[in-house]
C-alpha cells in the first residue's frame, strides 16, 4: 500500500517536472537502508521479546509524533502570519 502511495506521488512529480533527480536518488537509498535497519531491530526484537505488539507500538509512536509536529508546525505558521500556499500542481483559489 505504501509502495503503491509514493510510486504514484513520485509520478505525479515527474508527470509535472517538479521532481529533484538528486535529491529523489538520496531519499532512495537512505529509505533503503532506513527500512532494512529498522526490519532487522525490528525482527531482532520481536525474536528476543516474543511479542508482535511492538509494530503496533512503533506505527502509533511514529503517527503521535507526527500529529504533535503537525500541530505545532500550523500553530507557529498562523502565529507567524505565513500562510501555506499550494504548488504549481494546486490550482489557485481567488
Amino acid at each position: 500500500m505504501i509502495l503503491l502511495t509514493s510510486f504514484t506521488a513520485t509520478t505525479s512529480y515527474i508527470v509535472h517536472g517538479q521532481l529533484n533527480h538528486e535529491y529523489a536518488a538520496m531519499c532512495v537509498l537512505v529509505g533503503f537502508f532506513a527500512t532494512l535497519l529498522g526490519q532487522s531491530l525490528m525482527h531482532a526484537l520481536m525474536v528476543k521479546q516474543r511479542r508482535n505488539s511492538y509494530i503496533a507500538y512503533s506505527v502509533a509512536l511514529v503517527v503521535g509524533v507526527s500529529g504533535i509536529a503537525m500541530t505545532l508546525e500550523a500553530a507557529l505558521s498562523l502565529q507567524s502570519g505565513h500562510h501555506q500556499q499550494g504548488g504549481s500542481i494546486c490550482s489557485s483559489v481567488e
